[in-house]
């Protein structure tokens, strides 16, 4: 008999240990997502550009290009677009990574979404990250912070920086797993001279040597985020020298034999006319320190081409180029921006840093022997005494032949080369070349787990997850019909707002009315239609408003509602605190946000406090109340009818008794009681109550399912949130 019983139990196992071997066979590609900051669509050689890209233009010849590929316009927003396959929104950093009052516009990544990263480390891939991080609280505390860091979010090696930008010599941020590190005191890497761009190459091949040697039964997943070509201008003199007097012509030169080379390639047909480049190049005063200013930017982006190459030739001399997928794109448009034309005028030095001593802001104010950083509009860029940036002229260069720049949502925002190399799905005769519908960041993590044949899950540590807004590119890829053409696609970005269907798109700046642009035939987006199509404007503009009503995007301008000096702390159903490690209430504010999946809607969805002291939110005969407790009275304030789940409760008391709280775009806000005089005697809870007075709140714990939660405020000093 027991023989028998042991048999079923047997097979089980077995065909778990047969299913888990196939399922770590190397048919399983690797993969490897470049990203690359703040450049323009017209930057590298396989796009138009006179920078040399050899590597990424053999990529391009042997793969596919996609011709209209879409990022989120903001680095940090992209990037939590890229990992999640979420809008930026969704993911919880719509904008950069300050806290607000609002879930669509936080620090962290939110707690019901799961990178790629996670997800294809449980299903068996090694992990690795080198590069910019950007999607954690800026305090960059290693004591509060770890869990919004790479290694806590699914990467099994991190070298980076957790910070968005820095000297390229001596960055600050720099970590290797979760320690702090300086490229003095780095035990495991001592290159002859520090370079950022070489160091993440660098890196990545150390991690990827490590995995060939120790793990060849596992596909990997190496994320490269190179900070190339972000600002400040710096790169070795003799990467520079290559460039000497590219640039010398002027902006309008040099845009325009970029759009010649983008019509040769036959990769903007859908621009007919373009804007007037930027920038008098007669007027300019020092022209060798605006050439050399390109000269500097181009030449980072070629030292990144040649990390890249190193990287594929590790691949081609381990024999794993074939079956690697390789996807190469960028997080935003060309950067605008100049902080740092202000001359600077300290010449004396400073004391020399220690090996130890980390850069504590992302432009530093000295070099680590103690030379004054300079900046202005005669400073040569390059060496690590320097900050500088190329400004908008050139700016506009990097977007030809679009409009605008990072930051905004027209095409020059939003435009990203994507290429793709994977000769073993992509060879020849298997697909066009050039890809020309349009596709979004929301797609790279489905195409991803669709590669390696890995299903999304429907939970990250008990929260249920969010569904991926993106679809799988591989058909579109591979010839087949993909449906892509004509889905929506949507934006926001500091006001500045988009939506895409067909050829059709909707875009305004910020406060401006709606723009209507045919990019059938007017992808430079010279000629606004919304007069002469108002119908359709209305349509794209109501769709528009639907999914920022659903995503997290409202209310506009939400990203500036800052929550300075607070924590954030991510709660699921069902979850209590004891008393002292919960909010304090007395003379201090607390806020918090919740997305409800499904009903019922009755019961209490968050308490802290007794029946004489504390709040209460809950739902009751379609309605969500918030209540206030104080001294034993009661006040409430309520928000009537409920939409239809999922959607999102956001609310906060402030210190002097005034409250508010809102449904999706629906708010209500007013005095809601005296101000706290103690701080409450009971813990919080989530989903539960222990207030036993149903006139001013639901007593039955939540009948619905609760996602996320997330609660902001100040917390006990021993509490381990602080």
């Amino acid at each position: 008999m027991k023989s028998h019983a042991f048999a079923p139990v047997f097979l089980l196992m077995l065909g778990a240990f047969l299913f888990s071997t196939l399922s770590l066979s190397a048919d399983r590609p690797n993969i490897i997502v470049i990203l690359s900051d703040d450049m323009g669509y017209s930057d590298i050689g396989a796009y138009g550009g006179e920078i040399r890209t050899p590597e990424l233009d053999r990529l391009a010849r042997e793969g596919r290009q996609f011709t209209q590929f879409y990022n989120s316009a903001r680095c940090c927003p992209s990037r939590a677009s890229l990992l999640t396959g979420l809008y930026p929104h969704q993911a919880g950093v719509g904008h950069l990574i300050y806290p607000t009052i609002h879930p669509g516009y936080g620090d962290r990544l939110v707690p019901d979404s799961i990178t790629m990263a996670e997800v294809l480390r449980e299903a068996g891939y090694g992990t690795y990250m080198a590069g910019k991080w950007h999607l954690a609280p800026r305090r960059y505390d290693p004591t509060t912070d770890l869990e919004h860091w790479p290694i806590r979010r699914g990467f099994e090696r991190f070298y980076g920086t957790i910070a968005g930008s820095g000297s390229f010599w001596d960055p600050s941020t720099l970590c290797r797993q979760e320690t702090l590190i300086t490229p003095e005191n780095d035990t495991a890497y001592q290159p002859e001279t520090f370079y950022y761009t070489d160091a993440i190459t660098d890196n990545a091949l150390m991690f990827l040597r490590d995995h060939e040697a120790g793990a060849q039964q596992r596909p990997f997943f190496l994320y490269l985020s190179y900070t190339a070509a972000h600002w400040p201008l710096h790169v070795p003199e003799e990467e520079m020298r290559a460039y000497a007097g590219e640039y010398d012509a002027g902006y309008a030169v040099v845009h325009a034999r970029r759009v010649e080379r983008l019509r040769q390639l036959g990769l903007i047909p859908e621009v007919s006319t373009i804007d007037d480049p930027i920038g008098d190049w007669n007027g300019v005063g020092n022209k060798a320190v605006e050439a050399a200013l390109m000269e500097a930017y181009a030449a980072m982006v070629t030292r990144m081409d040649k990390g890249i190459g190193q990287i594929m030739a590790f691949l081609e001399q381990t024999g794993q180029a074939d079956n690697t997928l390789v996807f190469y794109l960028q997080d935003n448009g060309a950067c605008s921006e100049d902080w740092f034309g202000a001359e600077t005028t300290r010449t004396t030095p400073y004391e020399p840093m220690g090996s130890d001593e980390l850069q504590r802001s992302y432009r530093p104010l000295q070099t680590r022997d103690g030379r004054p950083v300079r900046m202005g509009p005669e400073v040569m860029p390059g060496p690590d005494d320097t900050y500088t940036a190329y400004k908008e002229n050139w700016a506009n260069v990097s977007n030809a032949p679009f409009r605008k720049y990072k930051h905004y949502v027209h095409e020059g925002g939003i435009s990203s080369p994507l290429i793709v190399h994977w000769p073993a799905r992509l060879g020849e005769g298997n697909g066009d070349r050039l890809v020309r519908e349009p596709a979004h960041l929301i797609d790279i993590m489905s195409t991803c787990l669709e590669a390696a044949s890995v299903r999304y899950p429907v939970q990250r540590r008990g929260i249920p997850l969010q569904s991926l807004e993106g679809t799988s590119l591989l058909n579109v890829m591979t010839g087949r019909s993909s449906g892509l053409a004509e889905r929506s696609l949507f934006w926001e970005h500091e006001g500045n707002r988009a939506v895409r269907r067909g050829q059709w798109k909707l875009v305004a700046l910020d406060a401006e009315s709606w723009e209507l642009y045919d990019l059938d035939q007017d992808r430079g987006e010279m000629r606004n239609l919304v007069s002469t199509y108002p119908r359709v404007a209305a349509e794209l503009a109501a769709e528009w408003h639907a999914w920022a009503t659903r995503s997290k995007v409202l209310p506009l301008g939400g990203w500036m509602d800052l929550d300075d000096g607070q924590v954030a702390l991510d709660l699921k159903e069902g979850e209590t605190l004891p008393v002292e490690k919960s909010p304090l209430l007395k003379g201090h504010e607390v806020s918090f946000a919740l997305r409800v999946l499904e009903g019922p809607f009755e019961g209490v969805l968050l308490q802290q406090g007794s029946a004489s002291d504390g709040y209460a939110l809950s739902m009751e005969n379609d309605c969500l109340r918030l209540t206030m407790r104080n001294d034993g009275e009661a006040s409430s304030m309520t928000l009537a009818g409920l939409p239809r789940a999922p959607f999102t409760i956001r609310g906060s008391i402030a210190a002097n008794g005034r409250a508010r709280l809102s449904i999706d775009d629906r708010r209500v806000d007013g005095r809601l009681g005296k101000p706290f005089k103690t701080d409450p005697t009971s813990g919080l809870q989530v989903g539960s109550s222990e207030w036993g007075d149903r006139a001013a709140s639901a007593s039955t714990a939540f009948q619905g399912r609760l996602g996320f939660v997330t609660i902001r405020g100040s917390f006990p000093s021993d509490s381990h949130h602080e």
